[in-house]
Order: structure tokens, then sequence, then C-alpha cells
């Protein structure tokens, strides 16, 4: 018997570190190609590149909401770069987001040991934040979006397992939680929904938990916060309309988010059932866990209908781990009975494959032709050739950023402005022989697509650099 339970803990053992390992290679590997960086990551990379420390706390250029801790580390890693190598900066900017994302695959498995004691649902767990296509993708990209789902796992974990003993030990908990906010945005709804589950164990400790917090983030609001959000208010609120919950869409976002980050079992309504049953089980199992993931839901929920947070499948990635643990409740309920255990592995067999061919189309998409490339090709072309370059304002980020690397003339250069029309930007475009570049959303003016052009460098997904002729 002793021998037998050995050999199954081996084979865990061995399972669970392949998981592990092939999540982290599929992290790794983007390290390794380092593509470019793309639209948004390129707007904030310039926001990073030419301020100071104290000017990373002013509203950011190009509709960039970030936190300021999240800033000041990005800024951190890339001062201590060579910043006139364009592939060591680019990957400077992405140690966050990397490290993050092998950190949370390693962090959900602590939870779920700390929760469960079947190790097929743990591995299970682990199998589906590993293989997630969202959280490869993201785990490379200079977003705070994978430093966010680490947070959001560190979190419940710490309100799972510390019960600060004195009330002074309490408050000063709470201080040092409101500081996370201030790198991972997000981390304000796991932390109320933490708090929330103190009422339930000690009402004085959650007063001296609930007030220091809430008084620390209503400074950071009205000193801060506000006015970011008052800054791009509007134009975050055009591009994340879908997102908001109302009365007609609710099910329609829902299963999109499920869609995009957790389509388990192919359907995403199953995965929602899943969910569902799975908060009625950790309910009855752990009530302290019950409270933080479901006042969590709600938080999301109200905010998303307040419109003041989306449940867009970017900005909330950090539920990914919050629902795979919910359904790991219903896994550890399922793989008690054999029958049921055999049908459940065989659907999660399927969400393997299925996101393996998903990662796939990860890869190529994170590998294709890019800003940098394009630059690159355009820099080693424009050499022999003393053409202007024109840029159409979707792909002026990537420009302003990228062709500090290059040996571009400021002179010979025509950039877009993004509220400039194309009529007025095309008045000002050389007549005679230009170089057309776009990366982003690029549709070519009819003016230019009339003349002849010579095709420099085309990219599978990103787009192109035309040489112009009259």
């Amino acid at each position: 018997m002793e021998i037998k339970k050995e050999k199954a803990e081996l084979v865990f053992c061995i399972g669970l570190w392949s998981v592990i390992l092939i999540g982290v290679i599929l992290r790794v590997f983007f390290a390794f190609v380092n593509t470019g960086l793309w639209h948004d990551e390129c707007a904030l990379a310039i926001n990073i590149l030419d301020r100071n420390y104290m000017e990373l706390l002013k509203p950011l250029r190009f509709l960039q909401i970030v936190p300021p801790f999240f800033l000041w580390l990005s800024k951190l890693f890339v001062s201590i770069v060579p910043v006139n190598n364009v592939n060591i900066v680019d990957f400077a900017f992405r140690i966050i987001p990397l490290f993050s994302g092998i950190g949370a695959i390693i962090a959900f498995y602590f939870l779920l040991k700390n929760e469960f004691e079947n190790k097929l649902v743990i591995l299970s767990g682990v199998l589906i934040m590993a293989l997630s296509g969202s959280l490869i993708y993201y785990s490379y990209e200079f977003k705070p979006y994978s430093s966010d789902v680490l947070v959001v796992i560190l979190l419940i974990l710490y309100f799972v397992k510390v019960n600060p003993k004195s009330y002074l030990k309490q408050i000063l908990h709470s201080i040092g939680l409101f500081f996370v906010v201030m790198f991972s945005l997000p981390s304000a709804f796991i932390t109320v929904a933490g708090i929330t589950s103190v009422l339930f164990k000690n009402w004085k400790k959650f007063l001296c938990a609930i007030i220091p917090f809430l008084s620390c983030f209503t400074i950071y609001y009205f000193a801060y916060l506000k006015g970011i959000l008052a800054f791009h208010g509007a134009g975050m609120d055009r591009g994340w309309n879908d997102y908001f919950i109302t009365g007609s869409n609710f099910l329609k976002v829902i299963l999109l988010y499920i869609r995009v980050n957790l389509n388990l079992f192919i359907f995403p309504l199953i995965t929602l059932l899943f969910v569902i049953c799975g908060i009625f089980y950790v309910w009855k199992r752990n009530k302290t866990l019950g409270i933080i993931l479901s006042v969590i839901l709600a938080e999301v929920l109200v905010a998303s209908t307040l419109r003041i947070y989306p449940i867009d499948p970017r900005t909330q990635l950090y539920l990914i781990p919050v629902l795979a643990f919910l359904v790991c409740e219903v896994l550890n309920k399922i793989y008690s009975k054999k029958v049921s255990a055999i049908i459940c592995s065989l659907l999660l067999v399927m969400f393997v494959c299925l996101n393996l061919f998903s990662s796939r189309f990860v890869l190529l998409n994170k590998v294709s032709s890019d800003a940098k490339i394009l630059i690159s090709a355009l820099a080693e072309d424009s050499v022999s050739n003393d053409y202007p370059v024109v840029i159409p304002k979707m792909s002026n980020v990537e420009w302003i950023y990228y062709s500090r690397f290059f040996d571009f003339p400021d002179d010979k250069s025509y950039l877009q402005a993004w509220q400039e029309s194309d009529e007025d930007w095309l008045k000002r475009v050389p007549e005679n022989k230009y170089y057309y570049y776009a990366v982003f959303a690029p549709k070519v003016p009819d003016k230019i697509i009339k003349k002849s052009y010579q095709l420099i460098k085309q990219g599978t997904f990103s787009g192109f650099v035309l040489k112009v002729d009259k």
C-alpha cells in the first residue's frame, strides 16, 4: 500500500512539474524571439522613456492609465540597460509581465494545494493556468495585465492564510495592502473582498482593516486617480463601451469573456455553469474563501454596470484564476466519482488540445512581422535613398518609439497628428517620392493608392512600408 502511494506521488510530481515546465516554456519562448512592441505597448513605453519618475505621476500620453508603482518599476528596469539597443530595451520593458506570468502558475499551485487534497484537482487547476492562451499571450506584453493576475492570486492566498492577531497589526496590514493597489489597480477589488470576509469573524478587526484602507484609497483617489480618469475618461469610455453591462447584454458580455479567456469545455455556457456551481460548493467548504470570491465577482459586475470598470477580456484578465478556482471546486466534487471523473478528464484533455492549438496562433501572432521589423527594413532601405517618410496617425506611436533607435532625420518625417484629418495631413506630404509607413490598422489613403509604389516589407499581421512614386 505504501509503495502504491509513493508511486502515485511520483506520478503526480512528474505530471505537475511537466505542466509547469510547459507553461514556463510557452512564456519564455517570447523572450527568446523578443518580437517588437505593438501599438499600446509603444504608447506606454514612450511615456516611460520620455519622463522622469515624478512626471510619471501626471496623466500619460496616448490614453494610457497605469498604476504608479508599475510605471516606476518599469522605469527602473529600463534605466539599467543600454538605451541605444532596441532589443534589450524591448526585453527590459517586458520583464515584469514575463516573471508575473511564470509566477502566477506557481502561486496558483500553492493556492490549490492550500485548499484541496485531491491531487487530480490540483493538477487540473495548474493545467488550466499554464495553458491558458490569454495568460500566455499577455505574459510578454508590456501592460500590467499579467502582473494583475499574479497579485490577485497572492492576495487571495494572503486573506485565506494570514490572520493578524492584534488590532494594531490589522491596521498596519491594511495600510500595506493599500500600497499593493498602487502597483495593481484591480487589487482594490480583492482587498475589499478580503476585508469584507473579516467582518464575519470579528467586526472590530473589520473596522481596523477597512477604515485605514479606505482612508488611504480615498486620498489616493482624490490626489491622483480622479485626475487621471477625468483626463482620459471620455476616450476610454468610447473604447470600452461594449464591455459595460446593461440589462440587455449581461449574458453576452459574460460569455464573451469566457469564450476569450477561459473556454474550458468548448461551450462557454458550460464553463459558466461550472463557475456558478463552484460558488455554491466553495461556500459549503470554506466560508471565508466563499465570501472573498463572491464579493470579487459582485464588485466586478457592479463596477461594470455603473460604467466604472468594464468586463473587457484584457483589463479583467485577473479574473481567470478566480473563475478557474471555482471550476476546480466543481472538479473536486466530480473527481470523487469514477465515471464523472473520466468524463471530466476527457473534457479537460480536449481543453489542453484546443489551447495548444490556439497557443500556436498566439505564438504566430507574437512572432509575426511587427513595427520593429518594418522600421528596421525602412531604415536599411533609406540608407541608399533620400526619401522622406510619411506616417499615418494610427501608426504614429510605433514610429515615435522605434524611430529613435534608427537614423532618421527629423526634417524628413511627416507624422500625422492624432486630431489632424487625412486631408490636412496629405497637404503636407511631399508630392514626389516618399515612404508610407503603416503598422497599426493600416488603411492607405486614396491619394497614395493611386500612386505607383513598391512594397518594401510586409508583415503577416502587422502592416507594411510602401515606397511611393508620383
